[in-house]
């Protein structure tokens, strides 16, 4: 982490202080994959989201509501087009068999980067806005990030996706990461 450091008057940069911590890390496991993630809407933008940061206020203080809904993140639209999860990117399959993912106003993640490369084997892709309503009708929508890999969400607010299961799309970018990261390992 990479604060402002210390100054005279509490407000303007002095010498930047650079802290680093080690902590184990939980990834996501196939059972994950197997159950997908539900998920709700909401209208949030990040400040300054194309930057790798810990202001993850807004998901914090949305965590009541995530356990109330029973439901396992939050995902963010900014008017009317979807963003981001508060750690982790959005890709659908929209049913004429695109692959889609936002390309503004979100962290461009390296896993993103990655699934968007394994993807344009056998896919078409496009990265675009994509709005709230066309992720309600997506035949598949998935998750992706360094401790998640890639999880398919099947149900968002009220609506169940891809019959509440991982999609043939998701399931076969699934299969792909897994052996990508096991050469780079």
């Amino acid at each position: 982490m990479l604060t402002g450091g210390y100054s005279a008057d509490s407000y303007n940069p002095a010498e930047p202080n650079l802290i680093i911590t080690c902590n184990p890390v939980k990834t996501a496991t196939k059972e994950d994959f197997e159950k997908g993630y539900s998920v709700i809407t909401y209208e949030h933008q990040r400040e300054l989201p194309h930057i790798k940061s810990i202001s993850y206020l807004t998901a914090v203080w949305l965590q009541p509501l995530l356990k109330q809904k029973k439901v396992n993140d939050v995902l963010y639209y900014n008017q009317q087009s979807i963003t981001e999860f508060p750690r982790c990117n959005v890709f659908i399959v929209t049913k004429d068999g695109q692959l889609v993912t936002p390309v503004n106003n979100m962290l461009k993640g390296i896993t993103r980067k990655h699934v968007l490369e394994l993807a344009a084997e056998f896919i078409p892709v496009k990265e675009r806005n994509i709005t709230v309503d066309e992720l309600m009708n997506a035949a598949e929508v998935f998750l992706t990030a360094t401790t998640k890999k890639i999880i398919p969400v099947v149900k968002i607010n009220d609506t169940i996706i891809s019959n509440g299961k991982p999609g043939p799309v998701t399931a076969q970018l699934y299969r792909q990461f897994l052996v990508l990261e096991q050469s780079l390992i």
